[in-house]
């Protein structure tokens, strides 16, 4: 009975949390990140150090506050909030939305749960991908600013000696 699913990671360097993933109907608003004060900071940390997911049929108080806390409205439709935590430091949550009509058994729940591990594990790949394409721009820009030091356009223009003295050291 899933309509939707949206997955936060919560990136403490910008208090912010950030979509990672987000498989809604085209009719949704866009959203990509929301900055967070202090409060709702440590309401999120707090949730997600003790591990249980919040269903709209239990608790829809508790679950319009985590989302209110991520600037997004309690939902007309069933909703479960999954907080997500790793071993190598990811945090974020993730949300099912049932359909119109759905609800979500206790069954449902229970499995949706069980999805948190995988789900951590892909805010860590998310975040080391987001790492090496930093890296990489960081080392273009200091390949161009060294070719640019150097007069060069390419890496591989011909040295100057490359066939003679310096022969040996070329390769």
């Amino acid at each position: 009975p899933i309509a939707s699913l949206c997955l936060w990671r919560l990136e403490p360097e910008h208090r912010r949390v950030r979509v990672v993933a987000d498989v809604r109907s085209p009719a949704s608003a866009e959203f990509s990140d929301f900055p967070l004060n202090d409060t709702n900071w440590n309401r999120l940390e707090r949730w997600i150090r003790q591990k249980e997911s919040v269903r709209k049929a239990n608790d829809a108080r508790k679950l319009a506050l985590l989302l209110r806390s991520v600037g997004r409205p309690l939902p007309d439709a069933d909703m479960l909030l999954v907080p997500l935590s790793s071993e190598h430091g990811s945090r974020g949550m993730a949300a099912f939305t049932a359909g119109d009509q759905s609800r979500f058994s206790t069954q449902h729940a229970g499995l949706l749960s069980v999805l948190g591990e995988p789900l951590s594990i892909a805010l860590d790949n998310d975040a080391r991908l987001h790492e090496l394409a930093s890296l990489r721009e960081a080392a273009e820009a200091e390949q161009r600013s060294l070719l640019s030091r150097l007069g060069r356009k390419e890496v591989g223009d011909v040295i100057v000696g490359n066939q003679s003295g310096l022969r040996h050291v070329m390769e």
